[in-house]
């Protein structure tokens, strides 16, 4: 989770290149926070400050979002949710990023495909059925090695791929808006062919818009359409 002034530079010509860059400079600096030894809260809240990084998890994210909407700072909402979820358990989802992020660039394969999607709206957006023959993601060539799902705040959560915006207040107690990021992992299988697909994102309860995406990663180059 990142305030959304953080990430609007995705919106701009050239972003994904940047969120490349972005890529390799959290796998090396959250490789070497997993690997360190004695953590405490404090080390990795000044960690998720410099990323610009408010949460990992679901645990978490919802927890900085409660101390947010009962007027904390969010350096001290994410010091707090870092405390309740857990430094260990939260070392763990940090493990989960990182290693698809470690596999991509020491492999370099160009066969494989490393995506991010962010959510701007204030709706929830689902991939429904994405792991049936009949659901909204369909791999034309490869396999979808990692796949985002979750589920929506509130008493009637449902899953979905990607929260809404929420809102915040940062250290100068501003109303700030939040967005979830979430990133997607696709490999090549045997045969000639990289990694292609494509897959929807549908607002949840809601019939459309719909968005669609194409990636493909085959030998000699990436692409990716929207």
């Amino acid at each position: 989770m990142y305030t959304k002034r953080d990430m609007e530079f995705l919106q701009q010509p050239g972003g994904a290149w940047i969120l490349h860059s972005m890529f390799r400079a959290k796998k090396q600096y959250l490789a070497l926070l997993q690997y360190q030894d004695n953590l405490t809260a404090d080390h990795i809240a000044n960690a998720f400050h410099t990323l610009n990084l408010q949460a990992i998890g679901d645990t978490m994210s919802e927890d900085v979002k409660r101390r947010l909407y009962l007027g904390a700072s969010i350096t001290t909402a994410v010091l707090g949710a870092i405390t309740f979820t857990g430094v260990g358990t939260v070392i763990a989802l940090i493990a989960a990023v990182v290693a698809p992020l470690l596999i991509w660039f020491a492999i370099k394969s160009k066969r494989d495909f490393l995506g991010a999607m962010v959510n701007f709206t204030s709706t929830n957006l689902l991939c429904q059925n994405f792991t049936s023959k009949n659901g909204d993601l369909h791999m034309h060539a490869g396999k979808m090695e990692e796949f985002p799902k979750t589920t929506s705040s509130g008493v009637s959560a449902k899953e979905v791929t990607l929260k809404a915006m929420n809102n915040g207040s940062d250290d100068e107690g501003n109303i700030v808006e939040l967005v979830y990021v979430a990133q997607f992992y696709a490999i090549k299988k045997t045969g000639f062919f990289g990694a292609e697909g494509t897959f929807a994102l549908r607002p949840l309860d809601k019939s459309g818009p719909i968005l669609t995406s194409l990636f493909a990663s085959p030998i000699n180059t990436s692409v990716v359409y929207m």
